[in-house]
C-alpha cells in the first residue's frame, strides 16, 4: 500500500511542478504580448522628450516587431516573416533587448533544422552596436548605422525597453 501511495505522491508532485512552470510561462507570454500591444500605432510609451525633432525617437519605426528568444525559427518564418519583410529583427524578453536576428545569418541554418532551433540559438547576442537610445541625435544614429553590421538598430528608451527600430530608410524619410 505504501508503494502505491509514494508512486501517486511522486506523480502528483511532478504534475504540480509541470503545471507551475506552464502557468509561469503562460503568464510571461501574456505580459510580453500586453507589453507589445501597449505601444499602439502612435507609440505612446515613448517619452515626449524622445520624440523631439532631430532625435531617433522622432524618426524611428514604431512599434517594433519584437521576437521572443524562445520562438522557434519555423514559427518565425510562418508567423512573422510573411507579414514583416525586414532583414533583421530585435529579439527581446519582457521588452529588454537580448539580441538581433539577421536573415543573412538565418540563411546559414538548414531548413530541416527550423522546427527544432530557437531564435536565441541563431541571433546575434546584444552588444552596443545593435541599439541606440531614442534620445540620441539623428546625426549620431546615421554614423552608427554606417558602421552597423545589420544596417538596423533597435531603439531603447531610458529604462532600457525596446520602443522602436531604426534603418537607413527611416533616416531618409525624415531627411
Amino acid at each position: 500500500y505504501s508503494a502505491v501511495w509514494s508512486h501517486n505522491f511522486i506523480a502528483a508532485a511532478s504534475l504540480f511542478i509541470a503545471g507551475f512552470f506552464i502557468k509561469q510561462s503562460a503568464e510571461n507570454e501574456l505580459r510580453y504580448r500586453e507589453y507589445q500591444a501597449s505601444f499602439g500605432a502612435a507609440s505612446s510609451n515613448v517619452p515626449a522628450a524622445a520624440a523631439t525633432p532631430g532625435t531617433v525617437g522622432a524618426v524611428m519605426s514604431a512599434p517594433p516587431v519584437l521576437l521572443s528568444p524562445d520562438m522557434r525559427v519555423s514559427e518565425f518564418i510562418e508567423q512573422v516573416l510573411e507579414k514583416h519583410r525586414l532583414t533583421s529583427f530585435p529579439v527581446a524578453r519582457d521588452g529588454r533587448l537580448h539580441g538581433m536576428l539577421s536573415l543573412e545569418r538565418l540563411k546559414e541554418l538548414p531548413e530541416d533544422r527550423w522546427p527544432h532551433t530557437l531564435i536565441r540559438e541563431v541571433m546575434l547576442p546584444v552588444d552596443d552596436s545593435l541599439f541606440i537610445t531614442a534620445r540620441a541625435s539623428v546625426e549620431h544614429a546615421a554614423s552608427k548605422l554606417k558602421t552597423s553590421r545589420l544596417r538596423h538598430l533597435a531603439v531603447i528608451d531610458s529604462d532600457g525597453l525596446v520602443v522602436g527600430f531604426l534603418s537607413d530608410a527611416d533616416l531618409k524619410r525624415a531627411g
